[in-house]
């Protein structure tokens, strides 16, 4: 039913990429009559979207299911997404402006709100042409995800990942995260995490080594190679203390703030931190009576050796001074 030569770029645009249900579509524009011809000015309408599948590009995930509301123009069309899916991701809302129909280079501008598991959102950036190494933190992380996509990009077969413009912004709820190996793990992990083309930052909270963690990051290029530094607070729980030296002690209560740092590179790590151990309580046979802790530290450094790790702890007070090295 379509008016034949009538905003002919939306028109094939629309029948190429698109199926569904379009209601109560409204179609107005301009009639001038001059010289005894009819002229058709500019057009605008509107339509109703009802299980639409847009397929925007052949190398981009298929958006199915809309519904929503339409705008159209001669060059452009504009769909506010209520709900739909693409590759197991739920859409809750968006916009997808197909815009520049009537030139000979077509763009898409694409601001969708998405949630999913953490690995089906890894699954569906592998899908387009975004550098992997941009997301790569993403792809350490397991957990739920609420993220904010925008993509701007023009509509082209053979389309290159510098020609595609996009920024991210994720929120990670209930998520785990390996450290240093599963006995090193980051649970019931919150994270927000910014994705742009050159910069990936990210700050969170969670539990590690059953203590609570704060922490804000970012990751960067160095060397070519792709780096995370991380710093923040850990309120240690004494009693780990049992697990890294037993042989010192026997009891111990209090907690132990912790300021520490994390950079991991392609092939190895460095965890480090400094701790004040003012709060500190400690029974020790070994280690004898009266044990003051008041204005001390403890330091502590892991790192990769060979196949295993290397752990030093330095404890340092008054009237104690404890260095262990060891190979675990």
């Amino acid at each position: 039913i379509w008016p034949k030569n009538f905003m002919d770029s939306t028109f094939w645009w629309m029948k190429e990429n698109s199926t569904g249900i379009l209601k109560n579509v409204i179609l107005e524009t301009d009639v001038d009559f001059n010289s005894g011809k009819i002229n058709v000015g500019d057009v605008n309408g509107s339509f109703i979207c009802n299980d639409i599948n847009i397929e925007y590009m052949d190398s981009m995930p298929t958006v199915r299911g809309i519904n929503g509301f339409a705008k159209i123009n001669n060059s452009s069309v504009i769909f506010e997404i209520n709900s739909g899916s693409s590759n197991n991701l739920e859409i809750l809302t968006g916009i997808i402006n197909l815009y520049d129909l009537n030139t000979d280079v077509e763009k898409a501008k694409i601001n969708l709100d998405i949630s999913s598991k953490n690995k089906s959102l890894v699954d569906y950036l592998d899908l387009t042409e975004i550098n992997k190494d941009n997301y790569k933190k993403l792809n350490e992380i397991s957990g739920d995800v609420n993220l904010n996509l925008t993509l701007d990009f023009p509509l082209l077969v053979d389309l290159e990942a510098e020609q595609i413009e996009y920024s991210a912004v994720a929120k990670l709820t209930d998520g785990y995260f390996k450290i240093i190996d599963q006995d090193y793990v980051l649970n019931n992990l919150n994270m927000k995490i910014n994705v742009e083309p050159n910069l990936v930052n990210f700050s969170g909270a969670g539990v590690f080594l059953n203590s609570n963690i704060e922490f804000t990051g970012e990751q960067i290029t160095k060397d070519n190679n792709i780096v995370d530094e991380i710093k923040g607070r850990l309120l240690l729980d004494s009693y780990q203390l049992l697990n890294f030296i037993p042989e010192f002690f026997e009891e111990t209560s209090g907690s132990i703030p912790i300021s520490f740092s994390y950079a991991k590179r392609k092939k190895d790590f460095k965890f480090e931190g400094v701790g004040e151990t003012d709060q500190l309580k400690i029974n020790s046979q070994f280690l004898g009576k009266d044990l003051s802790f008041q204005n001390g530290k403890i330091r502590f450094v892991i790192s990769p050796y060979n196949e295993k790790l290397s752990g030093f702890l330095d404890i340092k007070t008054e009237n104690i001074d404890i260095e262990v090295n060891s190979i675990f």
